[in-house]
């Protein structure tokens, strides 16, 4: 459906008739319940327009779990977004380096952004594998007539490296 005076494209997803479901906790092949309200989740824009995908998220019943939601494959459970326009959004992000400045690209609120920022953060911090170090390297250094200060982190033998440039908040470095 498009809405010309909102510049807004909704995409209304559907399940197949006939359609199988396993319970989101232990994979078993389970019947549908019922579904969900509707609920609608923004996507990458199409030819300047804002997509959403709506659709009405199916619940089942498991034997052992009772009722459960489907996971929506394009989103993550309390997500307003997809995956895709996540991705799309923190590399507008890393380009403006300004969450006002990002919002107002993505056509965003600023507390959106914050929270889709944290999110994302959040979830790639989850799959990171931890890691021991064995030899740091720190260095600081002086720019702009010694008033302002870089401190620079350095994994010696991962060949990985953070700065802080004059505040508490770290940034790692591209390889």
């Amino acid at each position: 459906m498009l809405d010309q005076e909102k510049e807004c494209v909704f995409v209304h997803v559907g399940v197949a008739s006939g359609s199988r479901f396993v319970c989101p906790k232990c994979a078993r092949a389970v019947s549908g319940y019922d579904v969900l309200a509707e609920r609608r989740w923004r996507h990458l824009d199409s030819c300047g327009f804002q997509t959403y995908l709506v659709a009405r998220i199916p619940r089942v019943k498991c034997p052992e779990h009772g009722v459960q939601s489907v996971g929506a494959p394009w989103s993550e459970p309390n997500s307003r977004f997809t995956l895709d326009f996540e991705r799309f959004a923190i590399l507008v992000l890393r380009s403006c380096k300004s969450q006002f400045r990002a919002a107002q690209l993505l056509r965003l609120s600023p507390g959106q952004v914050h929270d889709l920022m944290h999110r994302v953060v959040k979830r790639g911090l989850s799959r990171r594998e931890q890691v021991s170090m064995s030899y740091l390297s720190l260095d600081e250094k002086s720019f702009l007539s010694h008033r302002r200060f870089v401190s620079v982190l350095t994994d010696l033998d991962g060949m990985r490296c953070w700065m802080c440039v004059a505040t508490e908040r770290w940034e790692m470095l591209p390889a």
